[in-house]
């Protein structure tokens, strides 16, 4: 049973993928207007021609994409959290917002190359496009919406008797936060023995798994939490500095992967 927020959601990918066909098309058009400019001023080999009619195939496969990513976020959205899917949502907007404008700037480069018959003006950015098809991160960003805290434990291959101690010990508090929020409110604090300045226990706040930012952060803290349990009753000088960027690199490459086998 869908709530307000979910239907709005819905409303939104309905939207999306109502509207979004219409503003490829209009690209499209204009790219084949450009192609045929540079086509008749400078050739089917130069720079220009090829540019629009890589500009053509570039938005339909970023629009491709877009509708897959959608489509997902759809068909599961009961199972995803849903602050997580609006944050999702409003970032892949932006994106592809900043993707449109992007394109229509290269063909406007391009008519101006031809205007002025400048057969070598700049007609992509250096830094090249931002885009579905250049950054894994969005992509990946809507497929960890599926993710759970189940999926993030064969990153945390600790002994059952840390995590029992977490659960029967320390008594981790769960919040509900995400992206930055995720990074400023949740990690462990450590308690010394004011008698011998031994590590005596520790506190710790650990996100809620609902999306590849919190999963991210979860790692950091559970490995940053069995550090520490490795070290109880040891003086703060005897406990070497560790991180997670092992555990944590190894899940972005493996979203990241199956992100682009999916959604391509």
């Amino acid at each position: 049973m869908f709530n307000y927020r979910q239907e709005q959601i819905i409303k939104d990918i309905e939207f999306s993928r109502r509207t979004e066909p219409k503003k490829v098309r209009k690209i499209v058009l204009a790219g084949m207007s450009s192609y045929f400019k540079a086509l008749k001023t400078f050739g089917p080999a130069s720079p220009a021609a090829k540019e629009a009619l890589r500009t053509i195939k570039e938005m339909l496969k970023i629009h491709r994409i877009e509708d897959q990513l959608l489509l997902f976020i759809g068909n599961s959205l009961e199972d995803f959290d849903i602050y997580a899917v609006e944050e999702a949502m409003q970032k892949l907007d932006n994106l592809n917002t900043n993707t449109f404008d992007s394109y229509y700037d290269i063909l406007h480069e391009i008519d101006t190359a031809c205007e002025e018959k400048d057969k070598n003006r700049q007609l992509r950015p250096e830094d090249g496009i931002n885009s579905l098809l250049t950054n894994n991160r969005y992509k990946t960003m809507v497929l960890g919406l599926a993710t759970t805290f189940e999926d993030i434990k064969e990153y945390l291959p600790y002994e059952e008797e840390f995590w029992t101690y977490l659960k029967e010990e320390v008594k981790p508090k769960v919040l509900h936060t995400s992206g930055e929020g995720a990074k400023v409110q949740c990690g462990v604090v450590p308690y010394w023995n004011s008698e011998d300045g031994t590590l005596g226990s520790i506190d710790v706040h650990v996100p809620r798994v609902t999306d590849y930012e919190t999963a991210m952060e979860a790692i950091r803290v559970y490995k940053r939490a069995h550090d520490l349990y490795l070290n109880l009753g040891k003086k703060k000088e005897e406990i070497p500095t560790t991180n997670a960027n092992e555990e944590q690199m190894q899940y972005r490459e493996d979203m990241e992967e199956l992100a682009n086998k999916r959604f391509r």
